[in-house]
């Protein structure tokens, strides 16, 4: 019997009893109390059990990327919606490849010890009393020397990607062109000593000069920052999916993954997106409003060959 609810009777055969019995239909998390009642010639008899609470396997965290920095990456963990009825415990953060480690407090920790430059993998398990989650949902990241400010994870929005920090370069001339310097050797005009009564002016010569070094035209980097990474036959919900975006939904406009833009390397479903074989898809979003047309924002994910 729950507390602070009606009966649940079960009834078991006395030769069964006697190995126990199941009693289904509970739910997690919720304290019950066990009365068993014995029918015999002689009357009835009962006892009561002290409170139980049954429980599940609990899901996995949802993780979230704030920050990438010098040797280092910010992680937010969140619960999920099922915890199998239990508190969570503790948190556990891995990545790929192995060497850095954190220590999470209030859901979040630094994971330090990183190599700038190596291309990492980073997920998380949470553990209650009843046992530990399955990993989450990785992401990939890449430290840097520069930190790659924190990412919005806000409510989506279409029209605005994440920040980016990217490396500030010289000023360059344009593709083609070449930066010259001013010439080193002035060759203006030079007047000669007059004689009485005239005054006698030497034209100019053609003055020489050296350009300074030519400045190569300069490609800027593509900003580093974070993309999801998904293994095959891992699921992941739009929500989490999407988290470094930020989508402003107005009011009575509906979210939804367009199904048409998988890929091969993905299975898409309206809202969830499913790892099918290792490789690259794009994923679209779709925005619709009450009035007014739908708006579409991808977002590339990667797809990994399941851990052994």
């Amino acid at each position: 019997m729950a507390e602070g609810s009606n009966e649940l009777p079960v009834t078991v055969e006395a030769e069964s009893f006697e190995r126990g019995a199941v009693v289904r239909g509970l739910t997690n998390g919720v304290k019950y109390t066990i009365i068993v009642t014995a029918y015999s010639m002689g009357g009835l008899a009962f006892v009561e059990s002290e409170p139980v609470t049954p429980f599940g396997q609990p899901e996995p965290p949802v993780v979230f990327l704030e920050a990438v920095g010098d040797g280092w990456v910010d992680v937010r963990l969140e619960n999920p919606s099922n915890t199998g009825g239990l508190p969570v415990e503790s948190y556990t953060v891995t990545t790929i490849p192995e060497g850095g480690t954190c220590t999470v407090v209030n859901q979040r920790c630094r994971v330090t010890g990183l190599t700038n430059g190596v291309g990492y993998v980073v997920a998380a398990t949470l553990t209650t009393a009843g046992g530990t989650s399955s990993e989450s949902l990785s992401w990939s990241f890449t430290p840097l020397s520069f930190m790659v400010p924190p990412f919005d994870v806000d409510d989506m929005t279409p029209s605005k990607q994440p920040p980016r920090v990217i490396d500030l370069l010289p000023l360059v001339a344009a593709d083609g062109a070449q930066n010259i310097a001013a010439p080193s050797t002035d060759s203006g005009s030079s007047t000669t000593s007059p004689t009485q009564g005239t005054s006698t002016t030497t034209p100019p010569s053609a003055g020489t000069s050296t350009p300074a070094t030519t400045v190569a035209p300069t490609t800027v980097p593509t900003p580093t920052g974070s993309s999801p990474t998904l293994m095959v036959g891992q699921k992941v919900a739009l929500r989490a999916l999407l988290s470094t975006f930020k989508v402003n939904v107005p009011k009575g406009a509906t979210v939804s993954l367009d199904t048409k833009t998988s890929g091969t390397a993905c299975t898409v479903t309206r809202k969830s997106v499913t790892g099918a074989a290792a490789g690259t898809c794009r994923a679209g979003v779709v925005v619709t409003p009450k009035k007014g047309k739908a708006k579409t924002v991808f977002v590339t994910i990667q797809v990994v060959a399941a851990r052994n």
